[in-house]
């Protein structure tokens, strides 16, 4: 793979995922692929990661911090004991 073909490859990751952190996480795992068959002898130039671009996150950190706050998932499970909790009241 070329350096052309890994921007293309990581381009096409970044449309699907939303966090730079996990196409910079696909791309280290076929990294580790290409120094394998590097080292097995296959001709597979090196690109380094400073070449590629990645994409940007498509939400901010704080934008799925304030949806995870926001939700209307209960504060805990009830469950026997805690049914009788002052902290879990709000959940009955």
């Amino acid at each position: 793979m070329n350096l052309s073909q890994l921007q293309s490859f990581v381009t096409t990751v970044g449309r699907r995922v939303d966090r730079r952190k996990t196409a910079e996480n696909i791309y280290g795992t076929l990294g580790s692929i290409l120094n394998l068959g590097r080292k097995w002898g296959y001709a597979i130039p090196n690109v380094e990661k400073k070449d590629i671009v990645f994409p940007a996150d498509k939400r901010s950190f704080s934008s799925t911090l304030t949806l995870l706050r926001e939700s209307s998932m209960p504060r805990c499970i009830p469950t026997n004991s805690c049914s009788s909790s002052p902290r879990c009241a709000d959940s009955a």
